[in-house]
């Protein structure tokens, strides 16, 4: 009994719902929407019929267009109204002067469709970076558009500096006077992230300069005519955090390194394309994981003929630096620190403070000499006939080459005790008048010699002169220009007044 009444209850809301719902559809469908009603009477299907109810009351508009699914709004990239004529038109563009810039390839006469897609494309082009008109544009459409126009340009600057045939200045002006060193600062460039600027190498005829971090970008900079740091390309290498970078300016590529990688990337600038280089034995000899570290290091000679690939399992190769082949490979007893090309050998230091000098054409070891103490190499560098051994204690040994025999004195001439902890890169300038050391270990611990008295600068740096932990140094070919990166991701350069 109790059943029946609900029932009976229900049927008179449903009643009451299908009285209001017949005033919202026309008469013709109202008999269509009682049969399902009843039907859904019979079933007693309550969920369903208060679903289907709720429904027909939302969209009975939807319902006299007969589908419900079909989409109410066109697409808004889609035209709303097509003229059929426009592909008929013939539009003369040489006949009106404010038209002939449209003209391309010779093609006076165009259809009326492809007038109004020139009509576009020239509008974008000349009005993009109008201030006036950017009410009409979203902020992310002109930011788009802004990056897209800056590239290019960048692009198109740096095409037009590589095709420049510029030769730096390869000869000195005058004696460079020591104590007192003209320097000022030159420009200072902010990173938006805080990566480490792990290498930064300068083209050698170009004036222009490179640097990488574990962002995995190769940022290419110049200096303005008013001599600041412009940015002029960055490229993007996928997976490839990159630990040093240096130029190959035969051809303007870049060699990349990448710690935990056995191969090195050579990156076309021009393109952004770059390759591997790779081989069979890099896998064998520097894939030593359990007992060294994997990271692989590089040096290239001085006229880029020569390529030198080690790290820490002592194995040494020389690659052919036009074909990248193979050449010879040295084993020293130790791990392998730091290696320098000098002249026709190549000089490499151990770990435990061993010096060795391989003779390239001989493709043999040619003189082994210890560094004073024993202590750790980090680094090398070597300009005209002095060598530069840095070591972890802070102290920066030169020793001498002799002409005659074609070996280093056994004691060094100078001991450079100025920096008080480990020393992480030591670089001559071109002359061989400037020798730059520096350690990341300290706040602006950096110091330049003058290599004629072995004395250091005393004007430079100051107590005002910010570099924090410095981590990558660089001089031009000139020696104009005195580039420091470090652990923030800032870039700044210094400009020596004297060159």
């Amino acid at each position: 009994m109790v059943k029946h009444q609900n029932k009976s209850n229900r049927k008179s809301k449903k009643a009451l719902q299908l009285k209001k719902l017949s005033e919202q559809v026309p008469e013709q469908k109202y008999q269509k929407y009682q049969q399902e009603e009843l039907l859904l009477f019979e079933n007693d299907n309550q969920n369903e019929s208060d679903q289907s109810v709720k429904q027909e009351q939302s969209n009975p508009k939807q319902e006299e267009d007969g589908d419900i699914n079909q989409p109410q709004y066109q697409e808004e990239d889609s035209a709303q109204w097509v003229d059929e004529f426009d592909e008929k038109i013939q539009v003369d563009l040489s006949k009106q002067t404010k038209l002939r810039k449209l003209i391309k390839n010779g093609q006076n006469l165009v259809t009326g469709k492809e007038y109004q897609r020139k009509l576009r494309e020239f509008y974008k082009t000349s009005q993009q970076n109008n201030e006036f008109l950017s009410w009409a544009q979203s902020k992310q459409q002109i930011k788009q558009e802004k990056d897209k126009f800056d590239q290019n340009q960048l692009n198109a600057n740096l095409k037009e500096l590589l095709s420049q045939n510029i030769q730096n200045q390869t000869t000195k002006s005058s004696l460079l006077p020591n104590r007192i060193l003209q320097i000022e600062q030159a420009g200072i460039i902010k990173a938006k992230i805080n990566t480490v600027i792990q290498s930064i190498s300068f083209h050698k005829k170009l004036p222009i300069f490179a640097e990488g971090g574990f962002d995995k970008m190769v940022r290419i900079y110049q200096f303005n005519p008013n001599k600041q740091i412009q940015l002029i390309k960055s490229i993007a290498l996928e997976k490839f955090p990159i630990c040093k970078l240096q130029f190959m300016n035969e051809n303007n590529n870049i060699i990349v390194a990448s710690p935990f990688k056995t191969y090195l990337i050579e990156v076309d600038i021009n393109t952004q394309k770059y390759k591997r280089i790779q081989s069979t034995l890099f896998a064998k000899h520097f894939n030593q994981s359990g007992k060294y570290n994997r990271q692989i290091e590089f040096a290239i000679s001085e006229d880029d003929k020569y390529i030198a690939l080690f790290n820490e399992s002592g194995y040494i190769h020389i690659l052919s630096g036009d074909s990248k082949i193979l050449l010879n490979e040295f084993k020293q007893n130790e791990a392998c620190k730091a290696v320098t090309f000098a002249d026709e050998f190549l000089i490499s230091a151990g770990q435990g403070g061993k010096i060795y000098q391989w003779s390239l054409q001989k493709q043999q070891i040619y003189n082994v000499f210890h560094n004073p103490g024993g202590f750790e190499v980090n680094c090398l560098d070597f300009k005209l006939d002095l060598l530069a051994v840095g070591s972890r204690t802070g102290i920066v040994n030169i020793f001498k080459l002799n002409s005659a025999t074609k070996q280093f004195s056994k004691d060094p001439i100078k001991e450079i005790q100025n920096l008080t902890t480990s020393v992480n890169e030591v670089q001559f300038n071109k002359f061989c008048e400037i020798l730059c050391i520096s350690s990341k270990w300290k706040d602006s611990a950096i110091k330049l010699v003058h290599v004629d008295t072995f004395t250091v600068f005393e004007n430079w740096p100051t107590v005002t002169t910010c570099l924090k932990k410095i981590s990558a140094i660089g001089i031009s070919n000139d020696s104009r220009f005195l580039v420091i990166g470090n652990e923030d991701g800032e870039l700044r350069a210094f400009r020596l007044l004297h060159y």
